[in-house]
């Protein structure tokens, strides 16, 4: 028996799978045998919480038995993913979760990309599994779909939409109750035939259920903390509008506002994709909510009723939007909140324009990493504190390793340095010790002030 227990695998990101806990026997001798994992707990984890692929095991490997009880996963960009069970050759055996909850992810709560009727079998009992901001569950690929079983489980939707994307599913067997504000809209005929056919009773039980946040103080602490000590480092305002670089995926930034100041934002959708925005105070009431599913223009105006950090979060996660804000205010992004959870685990700038960042007082060197997109590559240029060009890099592809190298003699006061993308498609991440903050004009820039400073 392996057992493991009491653990919490949290903020894995970077080289994939980027899960809490990944499965994945590396050849068809390997097993998986006798695992149980008890009261685990996972957190902002950038590909899954919970993560089976099972491939390179066959109907000729020793059953797999694994089974998780008493399990969280909170916050990661999916709870559950189970992956490569999708052949009538994949390995037999169980995979149980029992007493296990999902909570608050971003896309969704539990996702089988194959599965196979006689593979091994999927057991789910007694667990909870909260939506996130697309449909909770996703069932796909594989012929003669099937194999999985639910018992006294419940999903909980706070949006209306449907529960699972219609399919071909032979056997789905068990009880399920969808809670949600729209349970008229949890199943149409066609996916009610289906599961009926299939083996699994749906229930659907209207309940009050509140939005998750896109700004999310639970999941994410640093939030809060960043929203006590964020300050300008100008205190003039801008004398004319300053647009943001068109950035793809989800998004936080931070509007420093002081009390009646009047506050505009022009913001752009730039995608036919599915999109949320909302705005909080510096205490955290909501200003506004909007959302849609394609290309849009909006404008939000208030006058500012508090001094401090206004967060602005923009959530769309998977295929994601592209957003561009423009503004008079001093507004600076957070590139690395959502680094974690979010899609490929970095914003995608899919635009030309210069980033402003912060180089603390005392740092003699730094760097700053830009990375192409996929087949793309991309150009940058280092700037030092009067604008001076430091360094320019051609042709850098989606692997590559090579930094900006920011350098400096004199490292009594803290500087201003930027970094611009001259050719669009890639992504930009700063390591320690340069905060992850960014601003899009220089006066706009915000900064974490010490605690000891006045």
């Amino acid at each position: 028996m392996r057992m493991y227990e009491n653990t919490v695998l949290k903020d894995t990101h970077g080289t994939n799978p980027s899960a809490g806990i990944d499965l994945e026997p590396n050849n068809a001798g390997e097993r998986l045998s006798n695992v149980i994992l008890r009261n685990v707990t996972t957190k902002r984890n950038a590909s899954a919480g919970f993560l089976l692929f099972l491939s390179n095991l066959t109907e000729d490997s020793e059953p797999v038995s694994i089974r998780f009880e008493n399990c969280l996963s909170r916050s990661d960009f999916n709870g559950i993913l189970i992956r490569r069970l999708g052949r009538a050759d994949s390995v037999r055996g169980i995979i149980e979760f029992v007493n296990t909850r999902v909570e608050n992810p971003v896309h969704r709560p539990l996702r089988i990309d194959d599965k196979h009727v006689q593979s091994a079998g999927i057991f789910f009992e007694d667990c909870v599994f909260q939506a996130g901001r697309s449909t909770p569950f996703s069932f796909g690929g594989g012929e003669h779909w099937g194999g999985i079983e639910f018992a006294d489980s419940v999903v909980e939707d706070w949006k209306e939409r449907l529960f699972l994307a219609p399919g071909e599913y032979n056997e789905v067997s068990g009880s399920l109750a969808i809670r949600t504000p729209y349970p008229d809209s949890v199943l149409d005929d066609e996916l009610r035939q289906t599961l009926s056919d299939a083996g699994l009773d749906v229930r659907a039980e209207e309940a009050d259920l509140a939005r998750p946040p896109i700004v999310d103080f639970e999941g994410f602490p640093i939030l809060k903390e960043m929203q006590r000590k964020l300050r300008p480092v100008s205190s003039a305002k801008l004398d004319e509008e300053t647009e943001t670089l068109r950035i793809r995926n989800s998004q936080i930034y931070a509007l420093y506002a002081d009390e009646g100041e009047d506050v505009e934002l022009k913001m752009e959708m730039g995608m036919n994709r599915p999109w949320e925005m909302e705005i909080l105070s510096p205490s955290g009431e909501e200003i506004e909510y909007l959302a849609g599913d394609r290309r849009a223009e909006r404008t939000v105006r208030f006058a500012a009723e508090e001094t401090g950090v206004y967060f602005v979060g923009f959530g769309s996660p998977y295929s994601g939007n592209t957003l561009t804000i423009t503004t008079k205010n001093r507004l600076s992004l957070l590139p690395h909140v959502f680094n974690r959870r979010d899609v490929h685990k970095r914003s995608y700038v899919s635009g030309r324009g210069r980033f402003y960042f912060l180089v603390p007082e005392g740092v003699d060197e730094a760097y700053v990493r830009m990375t192409g997109w996929g087949d793309r590559t991309v150009a940058g240029t280092l700037y030092d504190a009067d604008g001076e060009v430091v360094e320019q890099k051609e042709d850098i592809g989606h692997h590559s390793q090579d930094a900006f190298v920011v350098k400096r003699d004199y490292v009594s006061d803290a500087e201003i340095w930027s970094i611009s993308i001259d050719e669009a498609g890639g992504t930009i991440e700063f390591f320690d010790p340069i905060p992850p903050i960014v601003s899009f004009h220089s006066d706009a820039l915000l900064y974490l002030k010490p605690e000891t400073s006045d």
